[in-house]
């Protein structure tokens, strides 16, 4: 997938963005997410291909489907790789992993490390907006606040809202958002720290919800 990203970063000429993370799923789960240049999701025809590239289990055979890839499209090196991961125990490994198949295919990785998915998605965008330079994670917050205070005016007076972090990097991340809004918003902070999404998170209150509302209509039914 580093090779992935490297190779769509070079055809559209724009930093592309790799994320380890398998969001809401269970703690040992994990996976990658490829952002393009406008910070959007990858483009479903390199979903197939990444699809193709991750069923080949044979190296040789990997590497001929790159080739045939690469003389498919019209690229331009160098290319560029924003890179960052989630708090889950094999992310670290998986980004090393990452990275090196990025550089491998020619690209040049910056690693900003632990990001929320929604954060390196902004960097990339920024990035391909505003230059390289303008990509730093405090212009996220900064840009979270301002448009806040633009939206709710301060005579509306200061509102509490509860949190789920998951016990995720969002509960890492959030710290600055708090900062950012102190005045305007205060934060109630729940499941901030141990086993990435167990019984917390939003897949939590989903299947939950879901299993409650069958519940109620099953006792409905025999009442």
């Amino acid at each position: 997938m580093g090779v992935v990203a490297a190779l769509r970063s070079a055809e559209l000429r724009t930093v592309a963005g790799a994320m380890i993370t398998a969001s809401h799923n269970a703690e040992p789960d994990n996976g990658v997410k490829i952002c393009e240049g406008c910070g959007d999701m990858l483009a479903s025809e390199w979903e197939a291909r990444c699809t193709a590239l991750a069923n080949i289990d044979d190296a040789d055979a990997a590497v001929a489907y790159v080739r045939e890839l690469s003389a498919t499209i019209d690229f331009v090196w160098p290319s560029t790789v924003f890179l960052a991961r989630d708090t889950r125990p094999s992310s670290s490994r998986l980004a090393a992993l990452l990275a090196r198949g990025a550089e491998a295919a020619g690209a040049a990785v910056r690693d900003y490390q632990l990001l929320t998915t929604p954060q390196l998605h902004f960097l990339v965008r920024v990035a391909n907006a505003d230059g390289d330079a303008a990509a730093v994670e405090s212009a996220y917050y900064e840009q979270l606040g301002a448009a806040y205070s633009a939206l709710v005016p301060s005579s509306s007076g200061l509102r509490t809202v509860t949190v789920d972090c998951a016990n995720g990097v969002g509960g890492e991340k959030i710290g600055p958002i708090v900062a950012a809004l102190a005045g305007s918003l205060e934060f109630d902070l729940r499941n901030t720290s141990g086993e990435v999404n167990l019984r917390c998170g939003a897949e939590h209150v989903q299947v939950w919800s879901t299993l409650w509302d069958a519940c109620i209509a099953l006792t409905s039914r025999l009442d």
